[in-house]
């Protein structure tokens, strides 16, 4: 473990290069670490927050229910908030898998099958941003008739501010004559 009382399992840590500090960003506020695995972290460009995929149970007040969710720490006030939420509040009713973060830290990325991220009947893994600020949830991977129809399981990477994010998929659907299912690359 890398700081003292930390457990013995993959946890996130926030390393500051300048003055050598480390941060337990998979460690609640009162202290209590993550009781499952942490994986993917993603930092903005201020080192303010970290996003990451965990399948803890513990990280907010109310129990998640994973079995993996993206979760955003942040530095400044020690607060973690769960990512893979619809404005609503309630969880993802899928596992999540591949998280990244804007360098402004305001949005996250992440991939899903849940049907409740969007009111667009989904089939397959897609690629989606959520405004931290606001809470609102988008479909990426949307092409012309709706959303993909392939699987968008190869991770995804977001802009600076937000506004761009590109992403893998199998879809046949996200541009014109594309009829093969090798993964292509798409900015949403």
């Amino acid at each position: 473990a890398l700081l003292p009382g930390a457990p013995h399992t993959l946890q996130a840590y926030l390393a500051n290069l300048a003055d050598g500090t480390i941060v337990g960003a998979s460690r609640r506020s009162d202290g209590t670490w993550a009781n499952g695995t942490c994986v993917t972290a993603r930092i903005d460009r201020l080192g303010r927050r970290v996003a990451f995929l965990s399948t803890a149970t513990n990280l907010l007040a109310t129990p998640t229910t994973g079995p993996r969710d993206a979760f955003v720490f942040d530095r400044i006030d020690g607060s973690i908030v769960q990512a893979n939420t619809p404005s609503s509040g309630e969880e993802a009713s899928s596992t999540i898998g591949s998280v990244d973060l804007s360098g402004n830290g305001r949005y996250v990325t992440f991939r899903s099958a849940s049907l409740n991220l969007t009111s667009l009947p989904i089939t397959s893994e897609q690629t989606f941003r959520k405004d931290l600020l606001t809470g609102d949830v988008t479909l990426v991977s949307l092409g012309p008739v709706g959303p993909a129809n392939g699987s968008c399981a190869h991770g995804s990477s977001i802009s600076d501010n937000g506004g761009q994010v590109a992403f893998g998929s199998e879809a046949t659907n996200l541009a014109p004559f594309d009829s093969t299912t090798n993964v292509d690359i798409f900015r949403g």
